[in-house]
């Protein structure tokens, strides 16, 4: 995961958080764990409401807070880390 994990990425991520056997590595997510609804308005502006929020099994809800990394890392190490904690694991 990384600044770059948004919306729906973030939404599959909650789905797994808390569950056994499951670690992220990376970056924090961007943010954007809500559901929006947009309207036309009357002079064809648009306006964008926040109206849903994602939680985890565990109740937790982040919306427009950035979901942390459980283990913070570059990149290019994200890989060689989920390897290492993988084969520690399993």
């Amino acid at each position: 995961m990384s600044t770059m994990t948004a919306s729906s990425g973030e939404a599959t991520l909650m789905t797994l958080m808390g569950l056994e056997n499951v670690k992220t590595f990376g970056q924090q997510t961007i943010g954007l764990a809500s559901g929006n609804a947009v309207y036309n308005l009357y002079d064809d502006a648009w306006m964008a409401l926040t109206v849903t929020y994602n939680k985890t099994i565990n109740g937790q809800i982040f919306g427009n807070t950035p979901i942390p990394a459980d283990v913070k890392t570059t990149y290019i190490g994200s890989v060689e880390e989920a390897t290492k904690w993988l084969e520690e694991s399993f």
